[in-house]
């Protein structure tokens, strides 16, 4: 009877553990499409959105990476982007 009750404090524990890094993996890293630097021309008001726990404004833009190639991304800032 008390191996039992170990087995399920322990499946508890574990549970718990594994709630817990989910959380931080969702709300606290950052996705692949942050991580990189790009340079951007804001041209747009942007769109305000409410997603999990951020709110601010989504923009779709052209990019370009440091070596001058471009591409479309989509990125979110807290703050609206002044247009330029």
């Amino acid at each position: 009877m008390r191996e039992m009750r170990n087995k399920k404090g322990l499946l508890l524990i574990l549970a718990g553990l594994l709630i817990t890094i989910c959380v931080i993996c969702e709300y606290a890293l950052p996705s692949d499409a942050t991580a990189k630097a790009y340079f951007v021309h804001v041209n747009t008001n942007g769109e305000k959105v409410q997603k999990n726990q951020f709110s601010g404004y989504k923009y779709t833009l052209k990019c370009y990476k440091k070596d001058g190639s471009a591409e479309t991304r989509t990125f979110y800032s807290a703050n609206k982007l002044e247009k330029k």
